[in-house]
């Protein structure tokens, strides 16, 4: 199963919705399973949620004992920037805080 962002992008948006809810802002793989499992087969999650990891969309712990496995879930610049309009480190770059100019 390749990424196929059509399918990628939902998974991707729910994680981000969950984490805002989540007081620590970190995910277990069972709250993940429970909110994608009406949509999703385990078999799917998994391959997207590993996907989604290696690929910098989500932070969090991973495993390859056996097969690639994601434990808990969080925030990734590159989602944050994706899905919250966080800027780049380039836009960053080019434009002044506001007060630090320099004079």
């Amino acid at each position: 199963m390749s990424l196929d962002w059509g399918q990628a992008r939902p998974v991707l948006v729910a994680l981000y919705a969950s984490l805002d809810a989540s007081p620590s802002g970190v995910l277990e793989r069972w709250q993940v399973d429970d909110a994608l499992r009406a949509d999703y087969d385990d078999e799917e999650i998994e391959h997207l949620l590993v996907l989604l990891r290696r690929t910098g969309y989500i932070g969090g712990a991973m495993t390859v004992e056996v097969r690639p496995r994601v434990y808990t879930m969080e925030a990734s610049e590159k989602g944050l920037q994706l899905l919250r309009g966080w800027r780049g480190p380039e836009s960053l770059a080019s434009s002044p805080r506001r007060g630090s100019q320099v004079r």
